[in-house]
């Protein structure tokens, strides 16, 4: 149904229409201290429609009744619209929204609609200096089964700096829509929604503008909803989306300088995907809790940071990060873990740290400052590092199940530790190089402990050192260095081991200590200081 707002002269306007079957209510008012209050019960349906203009403009219209309709329209000056509509009481007579409500100011404007009936809809626009909407909407039941689900929806549309909306559902077959659209500053957006069904979108341009969303699924039959995409463009904006129940998702979109995201997702269905571009302060934190948790981060900042947190049953989590000042932290506790991260950084720090079940992570960092930090604890651990590097670090500490590591490392000032503890270790470091002054003050040291144990480790280029210290069961090393200050130590204690050292030119020494067990070693040493040592 469409509604024609035409205009007419009026100083203040009270339309009443009481327990008839339908009522209808027209008002328009121009100029001066306007003032209009409608109040319809009818019992089937009631419709009004308000068209105030040029000056302090005011209209309440109140509606009770099965079918509610009303359309407010404020051009000029003061505008205050107050729509209220309760359809709850009464039987519904078709599967439509039973209250809907339209309205439209020009003006400085203030709105408030408040809804309570069996599918709501409200629809607010506003560009006046002072836009200000609050929605509220009460939907207490589905329709029975085999019926057409009566959403609740509420849009509301601001071309104004400092607008603020704020839009309150509490129902089933929730839809929320805020878009803030002026180029200046300052807009707020919040949309709570509680209830199956739950959808929300909000929309801001220009800087300083903040966007919270809500969403709690509650006990129903259908959708098991929530779903959130917040897009926010210049600078300085911030978005807060917190969802608790079942089919959980969230998209965060920046674009701008010194933008800040938070996600929490609680329980059941979680995604979350956050893209960010910013020159600037940025930040993205992501928190999920239970079940299909998934969470995918990217963003290009300069003193960037990104920490995603996830807790139980199939995690992933992927980051990608081309920043500055550059953190991320990855932490997954339970089941399905995996972890990618990736960062061509600048001073850069990788932190990832895995707890139970299938966990794998593969890091990969290019740059500078750069640090990468793995810790992993139980099942069937994977590790992967690479770096090319600067002044440069890796630790990888694996703990239990089936361990393996590999880290490669390209560069300068390099350093890597490699500790494994129990069950099918295996170990390959590299920091390799094809240029002399690659890798120089490398050092590498890999402690491996229990069971199937392997290590080998290759470093070319200047200072090298490599230590192994393998402890018992299947031991087995091999060291391969080319090229300046070589120093390597092995020491194997216990079970069937082996070791190889091959260095090759410059200030070599070896010690190779072997302590019963199936001891084997070879050591070869080419040009310069050589010394070598073995006992068995």
């Amino acid at each position: 149904m469409k509604i024609f707002l035409l205009g007419a002269v009026s100083a203040l306007a009270l339309a009443t229409a009481a327990h008839a079957s339908d009522s209808t209510s027209n008002v328009t008012q121009s100029g001066a201290s306007q003032n209009a209050v409608v109040q319809q019960s009818a019992a089937n349906s009631s419709t009004s429609e308000v068209v105030q203009s040029n000056a302090n403009n005011d209209a309440f219209v109140t509606q009770a009744g099965a079918d509610n309709l009303a359309a407010v329209n404020q051009s000029a000056n003061g505008a205050y619209a107050d729509v209220n509509q309760d359809s709850g009481p009464d039987a519904p007579t078709s599967n439509d929204p039973t209250n809907a409500a339209w309205v439209t100011q020009t003006g400085a404007s203030t709105a408030d609609v408040d809804q309570d009936g069996e599918g709501n809809l409200t629809y607010v626009t506003q560009s006046g200096a002072g836009s200000n909407a609050t929605v509220t909407q009460l939907n207490a039941n589905r329709p029975g089964p085999g019926m057409a689900n009566r959403v609740q929806t509420a849009v509301v549309e601001q071309a104004a700096d400092g607008a603020s909306a704020s839009i309150n559902q509490n129902g089933e077959g929730g839809y929320s829509v805020i878009t803030q659209s002026a180029a200046a500053d300052g807009s707020i957006a919040s949309s709570v929604q509680f209830g199956e069904d739950n959808i929300s979108s909000i929309n801001q341009t220009g800087p300083n503008n903040s966007a919270t969303v809500y969403q709690q699924s509650g006990p129903g039959i259908a959708g098991n909803g929530s779903y959130s995409y917040v897009d926010q463009s210049g600078s300085d904006n911030d978005a807060d989306v917190f969802q608790l129940g079942i089919g959980n998702q969230s998209y965060v979109m920046q674009n701008g300088t010194a933008g800040e995201v938070d996600v929490r997702q609680e329980g059941n269905g979680n995604f979350s995907t956050i893209s960010q571009t910013a020159i600037g302060g940025s930040s993205v934190d992501v928190d999920q809790n239970g079940q299909n948790n998934y969470s995918e981060v990217y963003q290009a900042a300069t003193s960037s940071a990104v920490t995603v947190d996830q807790d139980g049953t199939s995690n992933v989590s992927t980051v990608g990060q081309i920043a500055g000042a550059s953190v991320v932290n990855v932490d997954q506790l339970g089941d399905g873990n995996y972890a990618q991260v990736g960062q061509l950084t600048a001073l850069g720090l990788v932190n990832v740290n895995q707890d139970g079940t299938a966990n794998i992570a593969t890091v990969g960092q290019a740059g500078l400052g750069v640090v990468v930090n793995v810790d992993q604890n139980g099942d069937n651990n994977l590790s992967n590092t690479q770096e090319i590097a600067a002044a440069a670090a890796v630790a990888v500490d694996q703990d239990g199940d089936d361990n393996e590591s590999q880290v490669g490392q390209l560069g300068f000032t390099a350093l890597v530790g490699v500790t494994q503890n129990g069950d099918r270790n295996y170990s390959s470091v590299g920091q390799a190089s094809g240029l002399d002054f690659d890798a120089q003050f490398s050092t590498v040291s890999v402690t491996q402990i229990g069971d199937d144990n392997l290590s080998s480790v290759l470093q070319g280029g200047l200072d090298q050192q490599a230590v192994v210290y393998q402890d018992g069961d299947r031991n087995e090393s091999a060291i391969l260095q080319t090229g300046a200050d070589q120093y390597a130590a092995v020491l194997q204690t216990g079970d069937d081991n082996y070791s190889s050292v091959t260095q090759s030119g410059s200030l070599n020494m070896t010690f190779v200590n072997q302590m019963t067990n199936g001891n084997a070693s070879y050591v070869t040493q080419s040009g310069t200081g050589n010394f070598a040592s073995v006992t068995q």
